[in-house]
């Protein structure tokens, strides 16, 4: 599990996805393309700072790809629905909701280093409004999304995805097919392929919040204000990611992967409850604060989760469904700036489970956040 001492660390990668829908595309591009670095330079290592939600997303994840493929259901989400049941794109409803989805994937300059996909980003702009988007166009633009997320490696390797990377457009139903049978694999692949590279001793594993929430902020003097119950939730966001690592890993990690500051001694304090030690990394940025109203959100959620609980309305199933659903809503994502509808749909799902109804003002700000 350590490194090679006579090894420098070549990588540093926190590795969470609060968005259910990129699990797959980060899967296919970066994930797949650092663990394909490290295989191929044997000498390199690194740090991998993984969250216990991610492990949970790619089992479920590699479990929905592998049952489309036995039986024909659709995975969850519309751009994986897409590729394995194609007869679905003869709605224009799904149409719509296919070619926002891949926009709202492709933004971060993906299209412009794909002349294809580029070419079809154009058409699509250039009919909106004007007409529905034609099935053909919205099957090419989707299969180009993820052909344009994919790892060089895989794009170029895969026999399966090589000619279609090479043809720019007008694929068939069998195309998506055969790329989500590619998907499958490659997704499935990186649970096992991170095991033999942590036994190789080339890469480290450390531990992220299960949903990498900032628990560093629920400890301390002024934690009552920020997040009532946040001290034990933060020790069920460790628990919980601990308890995913080991089950994917056979094994312990030793360290939790931290931001560049040193950790406040309530922190401190609890990770060597659990015998982590805390590693400092750089972090994309600084979480921006919102205006108190989803912070508000989620300590109302978190108010009537604690009353769901303490009355006893719960079975020991739901009242675990709804433990997990309450930590995908404290990712510091979410809390950081997140996208507003997606938040208050992710707040409804817990309300959901809770048997209550959300509060008035989460269909509001779905509505503004649109």
């Amino acid at each position: 599990m350590v490194p090679r001492p006579t090894s420098a660390v070549v990588a540093c990668s926190r590795m969470h996805e609060h968005l259910d829908f990129r699990v797959a595309l980060r899967a296919i591009g970066e994930w797949f393309d650092i663990t394909h670095a490290l295989e191929s330079v044997p000498q390199a290592v690194a740090v991998f700072g993984i969250s216990g939600l991610l492990l949970d997303q790619l089992a479920d994840l590699t479990q929905q790809l592998w049952r489309s493929q036995r039986t024909g259901q659709a995975p969850q989400g519309a751009l994986l629905a897409g590729l394995a049941c194609p007869e679905l794109l003869a709605a224009p409803a799904t149409r719509r909701e296919v070619v926002s989805g891949c926009r709202l994937a492709l933004a971060h300059g993906e299209i412009a280093a794909h002349p294809a996909l580029a070419g079809l980003d154009a058409e699509l702009r250039r009919s909106a409004g004007r007409r529905a988007c034609p099935e053909e166009l919205a099957r090419d633009y989707l299969i180009w999304t993820h052909l344009a997320f994919m790892s060089s490696a895989l794009r170029e390797g895969d026999p399966r995805v090589a000619p279609l990377a090479r043809q720019a457009r007008g694929f068939g139903a069998d195309d998506g097919r055969q790329l989500l049978a590619a998907i499958a694999d490659a997704v499935a692949s990186l649970t096992p392929r991170w095991r033999r590279l942590l036994g190789n001793g080339q890469i480290e594993i450390a531990a992220l919040a299960y949903s990498d929430a900032p628990i560093g902020s629920w400890l301390g003097a002024r934690a009552a204000a920020e997040y009532p119950g946040g001290s034990d939730r933060a020790r069920w966001q460790i628990a919980r990611t601990l308890q995913a690592m080991v089950g994917a890993f056979g094994v312990r990690p030793r360290s939790f992967l931290g931001s560049p500051e040193r950790p406040a001694p309530a922190l401190a304090e609890m990770l060597h409850s659990f015998a982590l030690t805390w590693v400092a990394a750089p972090q994309p940025g600084k979480l921006r604060r919102r205006a108190g109203r989803v912070q508000r959100q989620l300590i109302e959620a978190k108010r009537v989760f604690d009353q769901v609980v303490v009355e006893g309305n719960l079975s020991e199933e739901r009242q675990r469904a709804a433990e997990f659903e309450l930590a995908r809503c404290e990712c510091a994502q979410w809390l950081g700036g997140g996208d507003g509808a997606a938040y208050a749909s992710r707040l409804a799902g817990l309300y959901r489970v809770l048997g209550e109804a959300p509060p008035e003002d989460l269909p509001a700000a779905a509505a503004r956040a649109a």
